[in-house]
């Protein structure tokens, strides 16, 4: 965990909420190790559940793809490429 942006207090943070709440749909923005705790605690905790995350970079978004299949979590994190848009106005 120390190669990412995850502490140790986030990813207990993540599973509790999992084990907790038994999600179908949990939804992410940004990827990284939160992306294999979520995967592994949805094939535990709540198996027919999903972790939709969405990447702004599409390196990142390989990187993550690459480490969710050698994981084996393909059936339970549906990585998506989103780039970020500039925009203008006031939200």
């Amino acid at each position: 965990m120390t190669g990412w942006a995850a502490t140790p207090e986030l990813a207990v943070t993540v599973l509790r909420q999992i084990i907790i709440q038994k999600p179908k749909t949990k939804l992410e923005l940004g990827s990284g190790v939160t992306t294999l705790i979520n995967g592994y605690g949805l094939e535990k905790y709540s198996p027919d559940g999903i972790l939709i995350s969405l990447v702004h970079s599409k390196e990142y978004t390989e990187i993550t793809r690459r480490e969710v299949h050698l994981h084996g979590l393909n059936n339970y994190v549906d990585l998506r490429f989103t780039p970020l848009k500039k925009t203008e106005g006031k939200l």
